[in-house]
């Protein structure tokens, strides 16, 4: 199983390393994730920072996991990914940063409650005058 994400890390590192991992993101300088780079790879730890196999033995059948990438190297073999994940690498405003919402959350269930209250699969006809139609029910409640 291709597990992703630094929730998946936590059995493999003790409390205090989990505790500086998952707050990555809040690193304010260069230089504070230059020196939380550095600190991953003291780690010595594959699962966070380099290249590694399991291979997995479970009671009804022998499967082989290949993860590849682990969670760092991942993060920095993926020139877009810091960025999009640490406001001092972002070449976005600080005051747009601080504006956009940290999940696309707000965004997905509006999507989802559009879909409810006009219909999915239209045609682009049908879907444009539904839209109106229901964003002048919106209007007028």
């Amino acid at each position: 199983m291709f597990c992703r994400g630094i929730h998946d890390l936590k059995p493999y590192v003790i409390d205090d390393e989990y505790a500086r991992l998952i707050n990555f993101m809040y690193l304010e300088t260069k230089e504070e994730v230059d020196e939380f780079a550095a600190w991953v790879k003291s780690l010595d730890n594959p699962k966070v920072q380099g290249l590694f196999i399991i291979f997995a033995f479970s009671s009804t059948c022998q499967v082989l996991n290949l993860v590849f990438l682990a969670w760092w190297d991942h993060k920095v073999n993926n020139s877009w990914i810091l960025p999009s994940l640490i406001k001092c690498l972002s070449k976005m405003d600080p005051t747009d940063w601080d504006l956009t919402p940290p999940t696309t959350n707000v965004g997905e269930s509006q999507h989802h409650w559009t879909n409810i209250n006009t219909g999915i699969q239209l045609s682009l006809l049908e879907a444009i005058l539904t839209q109106v139609a229901f964003n002048v029910t919106v209007l007028i409640t």
